[in-house]
């Protein structure tokens, strides 16, 4: 504000201005980088380090999924039960459609759509959002 005040009063001219701001602005992309930069790599192990714990994933999911609108990782943890059991169920689940769209516009029946190992036709649904079941919900799958 200082600046803009003082180019107003004719202190300094607007190439200073833009000068200084340029400069501001540089140094505050420069400080958001290295703190990506750092954040990064505290997440990263290296081959000292350990990875996290199955008690501490399972906390960290159990986090997530109390918090509100974590539609996507169940989602993805109901996807990769499948992948991981998909030899012994004789089921797979077929590839996530687009998470920023309906389901109607994206073709999708659910979240997840589930078939049988040789076959293409769609024998469970798992759909993620807290809502209820409508008439309509069931009468749309059936005839997809």
């Amino acid at each position: 504000m200082q600046l803009l005040d003082d180019a107003a009063k004719g202190k300094v001219t607007a190439e200073e201005v833009l000068t200084d701001t340029i400069c501001i602005l540089v140094q505050v992309r420069d400080e958001k980088q290295t703190r990506m930069e750092n954040l990064i790599a505290t997440l990263s192990h290296n081959e000292e380090g350990l990875p996290l714990a199955a008690e501490e994933i399972v906390t960290l999911l159990r986090q997530h999924l109390a918090c509100k609108h974590s539609s996507r990782l169940p989602v993805l943890m109901v996807a990769a039960a499948y992948e991981v059991a998909s030899d012994r169920l004789s089921e797979r689940a077929l590839p996530l459609k687009g998470h920023n769209a309906a389901d109607e516009q994206t073709g999708a029946m659910g979240d997840v759509e589930v078939c049988l190992t040789n076959d293409e036709q769609v024998v469970t649904i798992y759909e993620m959002k807290a809502k209820r079941v409508t008439r309509d919900d069931i009468d749309r799958a059936m005839h997809v």
